[in-house]
């Protein structure tokens, strides 16, 4: 979950850009009310305030907390968003290729900003990757204890680990993924309720609600 300024910003950038698609928007009593996109199987909610609140651009780099959205894409679309970049003004990410030794396909990812200087992530593969790639979206969190957010994920939100013994641990949440690593303590924090800041604040679990009998 987002919190934007701008709505036709928004819309221009994850829609009219990105090409992401849309669902219906949801309505809050006030004014408030949220835009909605499907990243893979994934919803992107951006709530809408009308609200002068506080800003903090600059991603990762700058503070602790939900500060990437990595989208999975596949390469055929990568010219035509870098030339809707373009037209937009928007400048052209630099790309890095990687190739996936063992499953045999190649994937190049850039980084790129939205129109309230949030960071995304743009991960571009070929036509060798598997068609669950697609589903996925990956939420970037930098946190200053790497210990404390594994036994938070898998201890409590109960996500499967995918890494965990290198610089970014891993873990699988549905079909999407979070990602995190660990800065030093001294970095500011950049968290909060979507209605207190603009930028992303919010990672919404959806769980199945089961009884548990005890015999």
């Amino acid at each position: 979950v987002f919190s934007v300024t701008d709505a036709d910003a928004t819309t221009k950038f994850y829609g009219d850009i990105l090409g992401l698609k849309r669902i219906p928007d949801i309505d809050f009593p006030g004014d408030p009310y949220m835009i909605r996109y499907m990243g893979g199987k994934s919803e992107i909610k951006f709530i809408v305030t009308g609200a002068d609140l506080p800003k903090m651009e600059g991603g990762v780099g700058k503070a602790r907390g939900i500060r990437l959205l990595a989208f999975m894409l596949p390469g055929s679309e990568r010219a035509g968003i870098l030339e809707r970049m373009k037209s937009a003004g928007l400048p052209e990410p630099s790309f890095t290729e990687r190739k996936n030794e063992s499953a045999g396909y190649t994937y190049r990812y850039g980084m790129t900003y939205d129109y309230d200087g949030n960071q995304i992530e743009l991960v571009f593969f070929d036509e060798g990757a598997p068609k669950e790639k697609f589903n996925q979206v990956q939420i970037g969190c930098i946190v200053s204890d790497m210990a404390a957010m594994d036994e938070f994920l898998a201890n409590v939100i109960g996500a499967t680990p995918l890494v965990t013994d290198e610089r970014i641990h891993r873990y699988d949440i549905g079909a999407s993924q979070v990602k995190f690593w660990q800065v030093n303590g001294d970095l500011p924090t950049w968290v909060g309720g979507p209605l207190a800041k603009v930028g992303m604040y919010l990672i919404q679990f959806a769980v199945r609600d089961e009884v548990v009998h005890v015999l």
